[in-house]
């Protein structure tokens, strides 16, 4: 009796800490790339030197004259846009490159716009 209550009460936690797993993942992943993106706009704001974000298929790598850092995608993410795949702002922090990425992950789909002549960007679930 006792093992078939464990037995049960472990096939409920399980799942359900993996799916708590991939959900704080997520959650990681989107707040890294945010704070990337704000990065790459101090950095171009405060060294008046050009600064970019360039999304791949599998990764994104942040630029100044030379690679500062790549950074790999979780497993079965995708970043798609219709414009520029570049991230970059001016000097006074407006971006240079509107438009909407669309990141979709096994589970969910978000929208990241950067409006025109704004600074900031947002990111909501879809």
């Amino acid at each position: 009796m006792v093992l078939s209550v464990w037995t049960i009460l472990l096939s409920i936690a399980i799942p359900l800490s993996t799916s708590l797993y991939r959900g704080y993942k997520e959650e990681l992943f989107l707040n890294q790339l945010k704070t990337d993106v704000l990065y790459v706009q101090q950095e171009t704001m405060t060294k008046g030197e050009n600064f970019s974000l360039f999304l791949k298929k599998d990764h994104y790598e942040i630029y100044n004259h030379r690679l500062i850092r790549e950074v790999q995608y979780p497993k079965g993410w995708s970043i798609e846009t219709s414009i520029s795949k570049r991230i970059h702002f001016d000097v006074n922090g407006r971006n240079r490159s509107p438009g909407t990425f669309y990141i979709r992950t096994p589970n969910k789909s978000y929208i990241m716009v950067f409006p025109l002549g704004k600074g900031r960007f947002y990111v909501t679930e879809q």
